[in-house]
């Protein structure tokens, strides 16, 4: 599986890119296999001297022989949007597994 993870805007250090990858391979690892790639993007919609809910999270992953997960959030804290977004991840894929699991 491969993680990759930009930004337009937002800065993101080394280690909270290591922390970003970390917590969205978590939130996937159950697909194994079936995941390929898992894209993470990060904006600021307002440029860097505005606040608000500005920042955009989106996780892209793209899976062997399935269609893609594509989930987004806004908020004004890269934590908190990553792991809303992770969480969502998660759930999304418990649904496919479950929905698979029933057919």
């Amino acid at each position: 599986m491969s993680i990759s993870i930009r930004s337009n805007g937002v800065a993101l250090t080394s280690g909270l890119r290591s922390w970003i990858s970390d917590r969205v391979e978590l939130a996937v690892e159950r697909l194994g296999r079936r995941s390929q790639q898992v894209h993470v993007y990060f904006a600021d919609q307002n440029g860097p001297n505005r606040g608000g809910n500005d920042k955009v999270c989106r996780v892209v992953v793209h899976m062997a022989h399935e269609s893609s997960l594509v989930i987004e959030d806004r908020g004004d804290s890269i934590g908190a949007l990553v792991e809303r977004v992770a969480d969502r991840v998660s759930a999304l894929i418990d649904k496919r597994i479950e929905k698979r699991n029933t057919h």
